[in-house]
């Protein structure tokens, strides 16, 4: 999906409408706009699927070599 600094909330809101699932985290991959390319981690937080800003995680992952490997883990 799209993401881009000016309406990151928002693109990251539809992006992660019916992927994200509650107590879940997901790698996401900008495919356009200024953040295209970039790997983020996104993880629920709130207990509701899908993302909600404020409220959910959203980590930036950089100089990362695929595949990563998630397990449990407690947020």
């Amino acid at each position: 999906g799209s993401l881009s600094t000016a309406s990151f909330d928002s693109d990251l809101e539809a992006a992660m409408n019916g992927t994200l699932d509650a107590s879940e985290a997901v790698l996401f991959t900008a495919n356009s706009g200024d953040l295209a390319g970039r790997l983020f981690l996104v993880v629920d937080e709130n207990g509701v699927s899908g993302y909600q800003a404020g409220q959910d995680y959203v980590i930036e992952m950089t100089n990362t070599t695929m595949p990563v490997i998630l397990g449990d883990f407690i947020v």
